[in-house]
């Protein structure tokens, strides 16, 4: 049995009637606060400001690993191959430093993951040459971010529920193995917003289309619901990299290996689905709540249990990597697994919507 991580502990826990209907009434109160959120926007007690910067945010109106921050890698370089100067902004979540911080200026990166978050960083050591910010008040890195750089494009992470910035273009990114969970909001249920808040997006793209084909029913109520372009994405595997020479192997190296993952991740079913995918023999799985923090007590579990079983090789995803310490060298073979975020459907449709927010609009006509 490998260790039961939190999200799989909140997966039951939202599949249960019990808990359901025990959940329920904080699910009404937690309503309560997102409605009275979007009342004080609206009577101006609280406002969002327009920065002198194009505005893209990347979110998600559920908890969990839809792929957000693929998406974010993704966008960083469709954006950049336009010659767009690039800051991503990001909350960083459970990090251990409060305030705004600069993960990375574009060149070297200045704090650990502690101190910014797992994502952040991930970001910062997957986008050379963009500058990387964390901070929960979305305006003020923004600000921090025009004041320093000269960029054409703030890049928001996790930012479809924050307000604080004017966007220009509102991406959401759906997991298509798990669109809604079921349908309840938090706590009761996965949902960080009412469904009807998807009206406020621009653009829909589907996730793990490879995994869990969408529905029509379900592809339906989402363009009833968010009335916006419809993309579908996949999460590929590109390449293992290993923890021992940092050097570079191709997917079929672990093709038919004894192996044993681990992951503290939000949707560690889909990793497990994708080291099948690639031909690996997976022999256990052990599974951290999402965003862990390694410790010398977990390494040595994750080394005892490779033993005992045999497992000729260990692996695990980016995600994961950041937060393991750099010291660590385990007996046996390590990988981590490297994931792009392809779009499958309607990619050059983005493109275009990537363009016409990107180009200045002419005013007054001809």
């Amino acid at each position: 049995m490998c260790p039961l991580g939190r999200g799989e502990s909140l997966i039951r826990i939202w599949k249960s009637a019990f808990w359901g209907y025990i959940l329920w009434p904080l699910s009404i109160l937690y309503r309560a606060g997102w409605i009275l959120r979007n009342q004080l926007y609206r009577w101006g007690i609280l406002s969002s400001i327009r920065l002198d910067t194009k505005v893209i945010g990347v979110g998600n109106v559920t908890v969990g690993g839809t792929g957000k921050t693929p998406c974010v890698e993704r966008m960083s370089h469709l954006l950049r191959e336009r010659g767009c100067r690039i800051v991503v902004l990001s909350r960083g979540f459970r990090r251990k430093r409060r305030g705004s911080v600069v993960v990375s200026d574009g060149e070297k990166i200045n704090v650990n993951y502690r101190q910014a978050g797992d994502e952040p960083m991930l970001l910062a050591k997957s986008l050379s040459g963009i500058p990387v910010i964390v901070g929960k008040n979305r305006a003020k890195t923004g600000r921090l971010a025009v004041k320093n750089w000269k960029i054409d494009v703030l890049l928001l992470d996790d930012a479809f529920q924050n307000k604080q910035l004017k966007k220009d273009l509102d991406l959401v990114v759906m997991d298509s193995t798990n669109l809604w969970g079921n349908g309840r909001l938090l706590p009761a249920g996965p949902l960080r917003e009412p469904l009807k808040g998807l009206k406020r997006a621009d653009a829909i793209l589907l996730s793990r289309v490879n995994e869990q084909r969408v529905s029509e029913k379900d592809a339906r109520r989402i363009q009833e619901l968010s009335g916006a372009k419809i993309f579908s994405a996949i999460h590929k595997p590109v390449h293992f990299v290993s923890i021992q020479d940092k050097k570079k192997y191709e997917l079929d190296t672990l093709r038919n290996k004894k192996g044993i993952a681990f992951a503290g991740i939000g949707n560690p079913d889909s990793f497990q689905k994708t080291l099948r995918s690639v031909g690996m023999v997976l022999i256990d799985f052990l599974v951290f709540r999402d965003h862990h923090g390694y410790q010398p007590a977990d390494l040595k579990k994750i080394i005892q249990r490779a033993e005992s079983q045999k497992a000729e090789v260990l692996v695990t995803t980016e995600k994961d990597h950041v937060r393991l310490p750099p010291y660590w060298n385990p007996p046996i073979p390590a990988y981590v697994l490297k994931i792009a975020f392809e779009i499958q459907k309607g990619f050059q449709e983005l493109n275009q919507l990537l363009d016409s927010v990107l180009t200045p609009q002419k005013e007054g006509g001809i």
